[in-house]
Formats: structure tokens, C-alpha cells, sequence
């Protein structure tokens, strides 16, 4: 029962999407209406680029603003040197002052290795605890075989080590188990918590970022935070995803974010570009761009680091060697001194000074002047990554003694090349990247690889049975290290840190070490071939997997071809089991209409499970689903369906009875067969009561709101979609919400109540930009009140989305076929006629169009047809659209006045005076007073046209209430038109 409930709720994910069309690459619609209401509200202009934000702070007249409290606390020293830098601390400063005032801030630090932005990210760190914030670290390794989110999971570590339990749930409240996914330490400290429940990819990365954002925002209320994130540029992308969720939601907390990055690392396709881009739209954004130190900022440096006033001669030519990198002048300064040149009276004559050329080559240096003992331990831990672990030292060099490893790093930590963690014995760190870097580097590929295989075997031997939760670390060491050990360990491993990174939903990493695993296997991403081995049927389904939950919904194909080789293996081996997850698993990911390569796979996997079990039931309804909107087969998709009722029934099982119901509601849905999928929607209903799944009842909630819109019942689905809200905003998850607040908007916006549509569609294109059903509703809106600005905003949205989408009858392709003709018609304005025809010949060139997908075709080329006065040709699209009547097409127009239209235009006037007649009733009838008021004026047109004393009486009228409804509502093109023809009419 809990497996199918489970499977239930991941089709909540699956139909939304088909509902959605394909997903991402909108980014050019976040933010829309909050840049809107910022410009009302004469608040901060939105930076459109980052070059925007980079200019100095102003500085705020007294009487603008009270006196800091901060400013009057003197900042305390770190102990270590700090030159310079005044205006970007001042920056730093006047954010974390924003934070404690409860206006959230973000302030990016980019500039080249060693120019100073963890050091001044320190000084803020010691101001800020010095008034009271709590600074939370979390750093990014290159190549070190940290997990996904490494640098969130160390600042929630810390965060969450200052609770007890109880606070700790209190402040986590339904978060903490989705926290707990990523951070064990919650678990540990709450072991009651129960599983959080199984989401598609998008909704369970979306829950785990909302959680994240709550309880960091939730305790920020109690001291203010300072989160510290260094080295983004080699952050993964996932954590970069959970920057990019907070920072659009930081504004109102207490929260500061500073991250540094090396601005010259960080190509356009970087993801951190992406991640800056969408940041820089917050007005809560800030990046400053440390520079390189003028000489005279060199020459405090050099006299802070040496104790000495150098000369003028020493200063310019460690400036002209340096140029002004302050690590690089420290480093410097710091071998001069060891080399005793810094107070010799020869350079104070200034002889030539052998100045290295990089910071490397310093490091090098510096180098020499340490025991062999030193160096070769430094060299491994290099090889380790930037922080490493005295007792892994202690393994990978078994003949010395502790004590000798402890005068070692004793050597080099009084040099400063590497530092002891505070509050972690036993725990060090390379003093910067660089050094680490530099070491490492200088060891030949051999050795390096033979380092990496020695601390691989002694972190197994360290792990012993807990290794399988290192698995990340054991990967990047074992996958170094394969020319020495062999491919077999680093293939398990890379199994495994995947799997681990999918739960975790970080689902780009899963992807690169799956594919890490296929290439140490020596098996091709890509091709037809069934997988060799069993492990490599696993690294193919998960590569499957993380494809399916990171590429757009046009390249899903992809994703069902690694998995069908998997599948393919398992069909050989006679695994049934796995056949039908593999079958299930993309059947609820995946939701378009067009090819997807799934019912093959569903098909075959029926046949290896009996008949009359709850598996084939399950594969069934699923099957069904996809015949009706991938084959377009109505009649064979219900058969199927059928056939899953009568088992789910048979066995008494309710769960799968409402899976099947929603496949049947969705095949319905999209056959225009309203009323079946009302029955559907209202039969599953009655039954939700029984299985108590918010995400379940949500979900067929939805198939009770779309038909009932679509029919005429707009105060019955506006009740559906408020009960759908309230368990949406207590349920917490993306997909039901952004279904749930869809609806909402779109009942509002049927009704003509413009600003409470537009609140709702606001929030459902923040949570998905993607989503291509409110970027249509919306679209039609702004033109419809006048706002042809905004209307053009959204049209190029929609038009993205099209161009974004593969070639097919998809949503996307039938709603530019329809809005365009329809905001062009309000406008007076071709507005893409050629890509509307485009879109509308592919979709009824397709032999698996839905009903629904050509019916707005159809109808797009009637109204583009009647907008250049081509009866015959909109004639030709009659007979085809009549199953409209008594109905709203696609939540555009009703689709009796759209039949009016096309017969008008034909010349058939009784006719049309008739469907005009049920479009008035209907409208009434159903509240739907935008449509009404456009229904009014265009009968009036056909009236007018027919011409008679009587038909004049009523044209009057009839635009009389036009006016009244378009006056009220505020639609400025049907007011004016109306106005227009009571002018002609001399009234």
C-alpha cells in the first residue's frame, strides 16, 4: 500500500510537468513582478548586470538615515596582518550592519589567487563577532572528494551544534528531515525523525533548499548570521543552486552572505556565472572586486609582515616582481627574511634581490629551507587536498613515529605554510590554496597517482565498515589512483558516491560520477548496447536517472536511452523486479507528448509480472497514460486503463485505484472529454479521504479544477483551488505548490480579478520560472488590461520556451498557436503570425496530437485567418473546433464566441448569432465576466453587420454592458473598441 501511495505521489511530479512543459532555461522571467512592484513601490532599481553593482557605496546623509550602532565598535584584531582595503571593508560593514537591521544581504568578493579575500573576509568575521553576529564557514575544495553541498553542510554543522534537540526542532520545525539528508549531525540529534517522503528530483531539491533557507532564517532571529563562502569558483553546482534559493530570499532576515571567488576562473559557462547573473537581479546583491595593492599599500605590507620600513628600491622591486598580490609580497617578504635579505646591508644598498617569479616558485623555495621529513609529509597531504587529518598522516607513513609526524607539521605550521583548525584536534589546513596547489603540482603524474592509491588504501582501512559513507572521498582517491589498484574499487565507488549524491539531489554530481564510473569501466555513455556487467546496468540507470532529473524536458529521450540499456540487461538476466523500477521510475519523471521511448519498456515488463498483480496494475495505468498522449490513441489508452481499475478494485486496493483515476483523468483531460474527467477527478476524491497523501489530494484536486473551469463551474474550482492552496502552502513542496497557486490564478483571472491573478501568477513563476502555463495566462492578461509592454515581456517568454522545446505537439507549441492570435486580435497588431502558423503546421502534422494540442492549433489559424478577412480559410477550421462549444479553450476564450467568430467570417450570421447567444449564457452562467464583456462587443459586431432597427436596439445594448464590465475591469483595448463602435452608432 505505502509503495503505491509512494508511486502516486511521484506522479503529482510527473503530471504537473506534462502540464508544465519542459522545464528551465527561462531565467529571463525571475524576478518579472518583483521588478514590477519594486518600480511602484519607488524603491532600488534592479541591477540588470553585475558591472552595475560594482560602483562605491554611498554614503547616506545623517538625515537620511539614524546612526549606526556598529560603527561606534571598534573592530577587533585577528592577529594577523590586514593593509588596505578600507572602502571594501567599509562595504562589508554597512551589509552586516543591513543584516542585524533585518535586510538581508549578499556580497560577492572576486579577484585573483592570493589578492586578499579570505583576509578581509577574516577582519569581517572578527568585527562581526565582536557585535554580535555568529560567522558560519563553509568552504569549496578542488578535487578533494568532498561531497555535494560541502560548504552548506559545514555551516549547518555549525548552526546546528548550538541546539538542543528540542530547540532544534523547533527551529527546523517539518524541515528536518529533508536537512537530514545532507547532515547527519540533525539525525543524530533528533533519531525519532521519520524519512521525509519520496519527491520527483525538482520538488525534493526545492524542499531540501526551502528547509535549509527556513531554519538558517529562523535562527538568524535570534543572533544574527554571517555565512563565510570561500573559493566558489570551485564549488559544486549544486551548492551554487542553494546560494542562488537563498539569496532570492534573503532580503527580509538577518542573514549576510560574503562569498569569494578568482574572478579569472569563472568562464560565461561556468556555473557560478549563471548563479552571479541571477543573483545580481536582487537588490540585495552586492560584488566588489579586490584590486591589486598600489606601492604604497606594498610597502605597509612589507614593513607589518617584516617588522622593518623597507626602502624605497626594496619596495619597487618586490612591486615590479609582484605586482601588488599581497600574498605573493608576503610570501616574498617571508623567504627574504628566512634567507636573512630583509635587514642585510646589501639590500639596503639595493642589490639585486632573486625575486621568484610566482608564488609557487616562492612556495618552492621555501621549501628547501624544511626538513626531507617535512617536505615528503607536506607532499602527501597536498595530495590529500586542502585540509587533512594527523591520523591519515600517521597511516600513510607507518614507519615514523607520532611523534616524528607531529615535528613535521610542527616545521611547517611555524612557517606558516600550514595551520591547525581551531575547535578540531587533530585537523590542518594548507594557509592558502595556492601552496597546496603548488606542492601537489610538483609531483610527476606516477607519483601522484601512487600517493593517491596509498591514501585510498589507508582511508579504507581507517573507514573500515563505515568507508561506504565516504564514498565520495573513496572515489576521487580509488579514481586517481586506477593505473596503479585497477579500475575495479573506483567503479565501486563512483556507484556509490552517486547513488549518494542523488539522494542528497545533488543531482549534477550524480551524473559526473556515474559517467566517472562508466569511463573507468571502459562503457560508452551513449548507444544501444545492453549493459555488460551488473554494475555497469547500475551506473546506466543512474546515469538515466541524474540525466532525467538535470536536462530539459525536449532531451528526456536521452535519459530513457541509458536506462533502456540497463533495462535491456536486466530483461537478459530475467530480473523482473528491477525491470519494472526501471519502467516505473522514468514513467513517473517523465510526461510529454511525442516519442519518449518509455512505452517499450513498460510494455515488456508487463509481461514479466502476473497479470492480475498490483505491479501490472501499477504498469498499466501508466502505460495507458502514455498511449493517450504519446500515441494519441483515446480508445487503446482507456482499454488500458481499464484494465488497471478492474485489478486495483479486485484487490481492494484504493491507492492504485486513484493512480489509475488520474491516468484516466489526465487522458481525458487532454481528449476535451471534460465531464469523464470530472467523474474521474471526483471519484478519486472520495477516495483521497481514505489514503490522507496531501500531495495525492492536491493532485486530483487539480483534475477536478481544470474540467470544472473548462465547463463552466468557475465557483466550484475556485473552492477546489482554495483547499489546494491551503494544503499546498502546509505541504511546503514546489510542484503541488506552483499547481496549486496556477490554479488559483487562473480562476482569479477568469473572474476579471486582475491583481489577485497576478499575485498568484507572481509566485508561481518564481518557484517555476519554467512552468509555461502562467507565462500564457499572464500573457493574455497584460494585453487584455492594456499593458502591451508587459504582454510583449511575457509573449517573448513563451516565445523562448518554444524555441527551447523540440519539435512536437506539446503544450507549447499549442499555446503559441493560440496566444498570438489572441493578443494580436486585442492589440490591432500581427504579432508573429509566421510562428504561430509554424507551430500550429507542427502540431497537426503529428499523428499522436491530443485533441486538446489541436484543437488550439486549430483554432489559432481560424482567428489568424479572420484577422486578415480569409473566410474560407477559417471556414475550414469549423466543423473541427465544434466539440468547443459550451467550454473554455485552453483557459483562453470561451469557445462559443470563438465558433461565433469563424462563422461571422464566413458569412453563416444565424449561425454565429447563435453561438454568440450560448457564449453570453455561458459567461453568465459561469462568472466569467472578462470573456463576457469581449462576447458582448463582438456579437455586437455581427449585429451591426446584419444592420436592422432591431439588431441596432440590442448592439447598443449589448456594448452598453461591454462597457460597463471593460470601464470596471479596466481592459483599455476592449474600452476603447467598444467606444469606437458607440461612436459609429452615435451614441
Amino acid at each position: 500500500m505505502l509503495e503505491i501511495v509512494g508511486i502516486i505521489a511521484g506522479i503529482v511530479a510527473a503530471t504537473s510537468i506534462l502540464l508544465f512543459g519542459s522545464r528551465g532555461l527561462v531565467d529571463l522571467v525571475r524576478g518579472i513582478a518583483d521588478r514590477k512592484k519594486r518600480v511602484n513601490d519607488h524603491s532600488s532599481t534592479v541591477q540588470e548586470s553585475i558591472e552595475a553593482v560594482t560602483s562605491p557605496p554611498t554614503i547616506p546623509d545623517s538625515t537620511e538615515r539614524p546612526p549606526s550602532l556598529l560603527t561606534e565598535i571598534p573592530a577587533v584584531s585577528t592577529g594577523a596582518v590586514f593593509v588596505g582595503r578600507k572602502r571594501e571593508l567599509a562595504t562589508l560593514k554597512s551589509a552586516l550592519e543591513d543584516a542585524v537591521a533585518g535586510r538581508g544581504r549578499v556580497v560577492m568578493l572576486a579577484g585573483e589567487p592570493g589578492i586578499g579575500k579570505t583576509r578581509i573576509v577574516e577582519e569581517l568575521a572578527s568585527y562581526a563577532t565582536a557585535t554580535g553576529s555568529q560567522v558560519l564557514w563553509g568552504r569549496c575544495y578542488e578535487d578533494s572528494g568532498a561531497p555535494p553541498y560541502w560548504p552548506w553542510i559545514e555551516v549547518m554543522r555549525a548552526r546546528v551544534r548550538d541546539f538542543d534537540a528540542s530547540q532544534l526542532l523547533e527551529q527546523m520545525g517539518p524541515g528536518a528531515a529533508h536537512i537530514a539528508e545532507i547532515v547527519p549531525e540533525v539525525r543524530v540529534k533528533l533519531p525519532g525523525l521519520a524519512a521525509p517522503p519520496e519527491l520527483e528530483p525538482e520538488q525534493a531539491r526545492f524542499q531540501l533548499f526551502d528547509s535549509m533557507t527556513t531554519f538558517l532564517a529562523n535562527t538568524s532571529r535570534l543572533q544574527p548570521l554571517v555565512l563565510a563562502l570561500e573559493d566558489l569558483h570551485w564549488a559544486d553546482t549544486s551548492s551554487l543552486r542553494m546560494l542562488d534559493f537563498l539569496g532570492s530570499r534573503i532580503a527580509n532576515t538577518h542573514l549576510m552572505v560574503v562569498g569569494a571567488y578568482r574572478d579569472e576562473e569563472i568562464p560565461p559557462e561556468h556555473p557560478l556565472s549563471q548563479t552571479l547573473g541571477s543573483l545580481s537581479a536582487e537588490p540585495s546583491f552586492r560584488l566588489e572586486t579586490l584590486r591589486r595593492f598600489s606601492a604604497e599599500e606594498t610597502a605597509s605590507l612589507i614593513e607589518a609582515t617584516g617588522g622593518l620600513p623597507p626602502t624605497e628600491d626594496l619596495v619597487q622591486r618586490i612591486q615590479g616582481h609582484t605586482e601588488g598580490n599581497p600574498m605573493f609580497v608576503g610570501e616574498v617578504v617571508r623567504l627574504l627574511e628566512e634567507q636573512g635579505g630583509l635587514d642585510s646591508s646589501e639590500a639596503d644598498k639595493g642589490a639585486a634581490l632573486e625575486v621568484p617569479e610566482s608564488v609557487r616558485a616562492v612556495t618552492r623555495q621555501r621549501l628547501r629551507g624544511l626538513s626531507a621529513e617535512c617536505n615528503q609529509t607536506l607532499l602527501s597531504a597536498a595530495v590529500v587536498g586542502r585540509e587533512f587529518d594527523f591520523g591519515l598522516l600517521r597511516r600513510l607513513f607507518p614507519d615514523a613515529t607520532e611523534a616524528e609526524v607531529t615535528d613535521a607539521l610542527g616545521e611547517a605550521t611555524r612557517v606558516r605554510l600550514v595551520e591547525e583548525l581551531p575547535r578540531q584536534p587533530g585537523r590542518y589546513q594548507f594557509s592558502h590554496s595556492l601552496i597546496q596547489q603548488a606542492l601537489a603540482e610538483s609531483l610527476s603524474t606516477t607519483a601522484r597517482a601512487q600517493t593517491h592509491a596509498d591514501i585510498a588504501l589507508a582511508l579504507e582501512a581507517h573507514y573500515g565498515d563505515r568507508v561506504d559513507t565516504h564514498a565520495v572521498e573513496m572515489a576521487y582517491h580509488f579514481t586517481e589512483s586506477q593505473a596503479i589498484l585497477g579500475p575495479g574499487r573506483a567503479a565501486h565507488y563512483e556507484l556509490l558516491a552517486g547513488e549518494s549524491a542523488y539522494t542528497g539531489h545533488a543531482y549534477e554530481d550524480a551524473l559526473a560520477h556515474f559517467q566517472s564510473g562508466l569511463t573507468v569501466k571502459g562503457v560508452p555513455f551513449t548507444g544501444n548496447e545492453p549493459a555488460p556487467d551488473a554494475e555497469a546496468a547500475a551506473l546506466l540507470f543512474g546515469q538515466g536517472r541524474a540525466q532525467s532529473a538535470t536536462l530539459e524536458t525536449y532531451e528526456q529521450p536521452l535519459a530513457i536511452a541509458s536506462s533502456r540499456r540497463a533495462f535491456d540487461y536486466y530483461d537478459a538476466v530475467g530480473d523482473s523486479e528491477r525491470m519494472v523500477f526501471v519502467s516505473e521510475s522514468h514513467g513517473r519523471a517523465i510526461a510529454r507528448m511525442g516519442s519518449s521511448g518509455v512505452i517499450p519498456m513498460i510494455s515488456r515488463a508487463l509481461e514479466t509480472v502476473p497479470g492480475d498483480s498490483i505491479a501490472a496494475g501499477r504498469l498499466l495505468s501508466l502505460l495507458g497514460r502514455f498511449i493517450g498522449l504519446e500515441d494519441g490513441d483515446y480508445d487503446a489508452a482507456q482499454n488500458t486503463i481499464k484494465r488497471a481499475l478492474e485489478i486495483a478494485r479486485k484487490q481492494g486496493d484504493e491507492a492504485a485505484e486513484i493512480q489509475a483515476l488520474i491516468s484516466s483523468a489526465v487522458v481525458n483531460a487532454y481528449e476535451i472529454n471534460w465531464r469523464a474527467a470530472i467523474k474521474d477527478g471526483l471519484r478519486a476524491l472520495d477516495l483521497v479521504n481514505n489514503i490522507k497523501d496531501p500531495r495525492i489530494e492536491i493532485l486530483v484536486r487539480s483534475f477536478c479544477v481544470y474540467p470544472q473551469i473548462a465547463t463552466g463551474a468557475l465557483e466550484h474550482a475556485k473552492r477546489n483551488a482554495a483547499d489546494m492552496l491551503v494544503l499546498a502552502k502546509n505541504l511546503r513542496e514546489l510542484l503541488p505548490l506552483s499547481g496549486a497557486l496556477w490554479c488559483s490564478e487562473l480562476a482569479a483571472r477568469l473572474s476579471g480579478e486582475w491583481q489577485v491573478s497576478r499575485d498568484f501568477n507572481d509566485q508561481c513563476l518564481e518557484i517555476t520560472p519554467h512552468d509555461v502555463r502562467p507565462i500564457l495566462t499572464r500573457t493574455t492578461m497584460e494585453y487584455e488590461v492594456g499593458d502591451f509592454d508587459q504582454g510583449d515581456t511575457y509573449l517573448e517568454l513563451l516565445r523562448e520556451r518554444l524555441r527551447q522545446t523540440q519539435s512536437g505537439p506539446t503544450l507549447e507549441y499549442g499555446f503559441a498557436t493560440l496566444a498570438i492570435p489572441v493578443v494580436s486580435r486585442i492589440s490591432g497588431a500581427d504579432l508573429g503570425f509566421d510562428v504561430a502558423s509554424q507551430s500550429a503546421e507542427v502540431v497537426l502534422n503529428s499523428p499522436s496530437s491530443t485533441l486538446f494540442i489541436t484543437s488550439m492549433a486549430r483554432a489559432g489559424l481560424a482567428l489568424m485567418a479572420v484577422q486578415i478577412d480569409d473566410g474560407a480559410a477559417a471556414g475550414a477550421q469549423y466543423r473541427e473546433l465544434e466539440p468547443l462549444r459550451g467550454t473554455i479553450l485552453a483557459w483562453t476564450m470561451a469557445g462559443d464566441r470563438l465558433l461565433g467568430i469563424v462563422a461571422q467570417s464566413m458569412g453563416e450570421l444565424g449561425k454565429a448569432a447563435s453561438h454568440f447567444e450560448d457564449s453570453l449564457s455561458f459567461c453568465r452562467d459561469g462568472g466569467f465576466r472578462p470573456e463576457l464583456a469581449w462576447t458582448c462587443c463582438d456579437y455586437a459586431d455581427l449585429l451591426l453587420e446584419r444592420n436592422n432597427e432591431a439588431d441596432r436596439a440590442q448592439a447598443t445594448s449589448l456594448l452598453n454592458e461591454s462597457l460597463g464590465i471593460s470601464t470596471e475591469l479596466g481592459m483599455r483595448p476592449l474600452i476603447e473598441r467598444v467606444l469606437y463602435r458607440q461612436k459609429s452608432l452615435g451614441t
